[in-house]
């Protein structure tokens, strides 16, 4: 679909919150922009840095994907360049529709 999608100057989004599910070489080689959020599970950390094409062992680079706040990301661009970038939706409307939390329950009743 990625070759099939590009070749008809179509962009094919592959969203996953899972390292391991990118271990196809051929898959890795034709995904052009990367993001990669906040995780806190070391093994995760490493693999998403090796997928970048960073030091995984660099505690640096570790502290870096492990500490971004809400909103900031890993990015690599089609250059191969590695930053940080803020998200910042632009309409509240945006925000809502990729809210993930969980709704707020409010306490019925009174003691």
């Amino acid at each position: 679909m990625i070759r099939a999608g590009r070749a008809m100057n179509a962009g094919v989004y592959f969203v996953t919150q899972n390292a391991d599910d990118l271990t196809d070489e051929k898959l890795k080689n034709n995904i052009g922009v990367k993001f990669a959020f906040r995780s806190r599970d070391m093994t995760e950390i490493k693999k998403t840095l090796q997928f970048f094409g960073v030091d995984s062992e660099d505690e640096s680079n570790q502290r870096r994907l492990r500490e971004l706040e809400n909103g900031q990301c890993l990015i690599q661009d089609l250059y191969g360049r590695v930053g940080i970038i803020q998200v910042h939706p632009v309409f509240e409307d945006l925000f809502h529709a990729f809210d993930t939390r969980p709704p707020i329950q409010e306490k019925k009743g009174g003691a």
